[in-house]
């Protein structure tokens, strides 16, 4: 039976029509860029088990058509007669396997974020780009309490016990606008700026780093005998501060910071013009890498990246205050990045084992033609 299923699952016809099923689904995703943005279209296409076409009819997504092709490779590997004459095939079926493997520990795994630096201040932490957190802090004593963007969903109850009242979340948006309400709420039951505004939720931005995320909640005291409703944006002017057992809160929605495990220090941020335009021809940024007793000076430019500890860091852009430049450096994590070019390598040598293997055969057809 075991045996039936795998011949049946190695059939070269599904790896077929699979791969061109995948080639379908990442030009759809890449036509929807233009409209939805990289992020947004690399979800609903490809980091998804089934997206719907035109809210109407549900197709495999980017998930269950790779899970089926790692399923067929790996069938095929199980069927396969496992002799010399046949190791070329078996080094590739292998260094397929792995590349799809490399894949899901990307997609699971990595991390992307931004840091903004100024000329000689220090951080160690970058912000990610699509996800959010809340940050609640008593002003008094200085804690924090964090909820992450998956405690932020709509109908979760957020209790903690360092804080004296419970948050119950209504809508959660990803980009939105503050507009004003037809009719304003009474003071008792919405605090300030809900009072007389509500969250609309918007088409996704392009550039989600420019997107305004908010959320609307009701807060109530551990008793339940007070509820005020309450919105929290993230570009919001506005200190969002309540009062609880005669302490202040202040409430923060940003995007999630995420530590790194060394520091970076901007000793100067240079920015090279083309002659006779304001057109940039190239940005450094003078770093020192600070971990623990470990600390050098190097650069990061354009086309030349900081690798250390797993991360890398490109220069992307730059800000400029009154007295001071800015850095800004995209950060990348990916824990699978090395299988990629090891898979290549194993199929590269597969194939070269193939040749081999067929050259003579090739020779004596040839000699006899």
């Amino acid at each position: 039976m075991f045996r039936k299923m795998s011949a049946y699952l190695a059939k070269t016809d599904i790896f077929f029509y699979t791969l061109l099923w995948l080639i379908i689904i990442v030009s759809l995703g890449t036509i929807a860029q233009k409209e939805i943005g990289l992020y947004d279209a690399q979800q609903k296409y490809l980091s998804s088990i089934v997206f719907w076409w035109k809210d109407i009819l549900p197709l495999p997504g980017g998930y269950t058509t790779m899970f089926i092709l790692f399923t067929n490779l790996l069938a095929k590997l199980v069927t396969d007669n496992w002799k010399l004459k046949n190791i070329g095939t078996i080094v590739v079926h292998i260094g397929s396997l792995l590349l799809l493997l490399g894949g899901v520990i990307t997609v699971h795994f990595s991390k992307e974020g931004n840091m903004l630096i100024l000329e000689g201040k220090t951080a160690n932490y970058f912000s990610d780009y699509y996800n959010f957190e809340l940050i609640v802090t008593n002003i008094s004593t200085k804690y924090k309490v964090i909820f992450n963007e998956k405690q932020l969903q709509a109908n979760n109850v957020l209790n903690n016990k360092a804080l004296p009242f419970i948050i119950i979340i209504h809508n959660n948006f990803k980009n939105c606008s503050i507009i004003k309400r037809s009719k304003s709420l009474n003071k008792d039951k919405a605090y300030d700026i809900a009072r007389f505004f509500e969250l609309k939720p918007n088409t996704r931005m392009l550039n989600n780093e420019h997107a305004n995320a908010g959320l609307s909640c009701t807060i109530t005291d551990k008793t339940s005998a007070n509820k005020m409703l309450y919105l929290i944006s993230e570009h919001t002017t506005e200190s969002q501060i309540i009062v609880q057992n005669n302490s202040h809160y202040n409430f923060e929605l940003r995007h999630a910071q995420i530590s790194l495990p060394f520091s970076i220090t901007l000793l100067k941020f240079i920015q090279e013009m083309h002659p006779g335009t304001q057109n940039p021809k190239k940005y450094t940024s003078k770093i020192i890498v600070i971990d623990r007793a470990l600390n050098w000076q190097c650069n990061i430019e354009m086309n030349q990246p900081l690798r250390y500890k797993g991360y890398t860091l490109y220069q992307a852009s730059f800000v400029e205050n009154i007295n001071k430049m800015g850095s800004i450096l995209a950060v990348v994590k990916n824990a699978g990045h090395i299988l990629p070019y090891i898979s290549s390598i194993i199929m590269c040598i597969g194939l070269l084992a193939h040749l081999v293997k067929r050259l003579p055969i090739l020779l004596t057809t040839n000699r006899k033609a």
